[in-house]
């Protein structure tokens, strides 16, 4: 009977055998048999020759994704009884299932491919008033993790700690605190460092009428209109001339 290293014959133990006569050749737990069954020859040599070999897995590859041993990613066949994980590497992208697979006597994997499927996440922007979001290139739907801008229409600012929200999932988006608020205009302090009184609040590119008073000058010629600019200061339109007054 042959001698089978990390293995066994278990066949009743004979004597003498003769050519033709066949074992099935057991290997231990980690190993496989080159062949189930080896026969006896005329010469008295077995074949094939009973070998029990080392079983490894080669890793199974992810689209979108890579397998993990003790949370560290592989890439190397790995020995029986080995454990691996799914997990996506792409932002966005969820496993099918999660579930550990396990490295056979066979030499194949336990259960099935899993695959890395796109997250239904953000599928829309959110509105806002006199504004909208700007995803930048991404096209619909976005990822998780994809940060959108606001930009305010013209005549408004933003107001708020960021003009920034982010996709969180399933259409929900980070929380915020701005707004787009309209632009106007009721600093006087850049109009010629002069007191200006009764003029109402003035829009975004708007002109308005406006009183003058100082004790100071006094106006020589010129209209009493000022325009609202985007950085929310007054300006004059064809501005006045000044001239001091004396006393006599």
């Amino acid at each position: 009977m042959p001698h089978v290293s990390n293995g066994l014959v278990p066949n009743t133990i004979k004597e003498f055998y003769k050519p033709k006569d066949e074992l099935i050749l057991t290997c231990n737990a980690g190993y496989a048999p080159s062949s189930i069954v080896t026969i006896c020859q005329s010469n008295r040599i077995w074949t094939p020759e009973p070998i029990c070999t080392y079983v490894s897995c080669t890793i199974p590859r992810l689209e979108n994704g890579y397998y993990t041993i003790d949370g560290i990613q592989s890439e190397n066949a790995l020995p029986y009884g080995s454990s691996i994980y799914p997990t996506c590497s792409q932002s966005g992208y969820t496993s099918s299932h999660s579930t550990a697979r396990t490295c056979q006597e066979s030499g194949t994997w336990s259960g099935s491919d899993p695959t890395c499927i796109t997250k239904l996440n953000c599928r829309s922007l959110p509105l806002v008033a006199n504004g909208y979001y700007d995803g930048g290139s991404n096209n619909l739907p976005y990822p998780v993790n994809q940060t959108i801008t606001l930009i305010c229409d013209d005549g408004y600012y933003m107001s708020g700690s960021s003009d920034t929200r982010t996709c969180i999932s399933n259409d929900t988006w980070s929380a915020n605190d701005h707004t787009c608020v309209r632009i106007t205009c009721n600093d006087t302090s850049h109009v010629r460092h002069v007191s200006i009184t009764g003029y109402p609040e003035i829009g975004f590119a708007e002109v308005g009428t406006v009183t003058f008073n100082s004790s100071f000058c006094h106006i020589k010629e010129g209209f009493i209109e000022v325009n609202c600019s985007a950085d929310r200061k007054l300006s004059w339109i064809n501005p006045p001339e000044f001239g001091r007054i004396y006393l006599l």
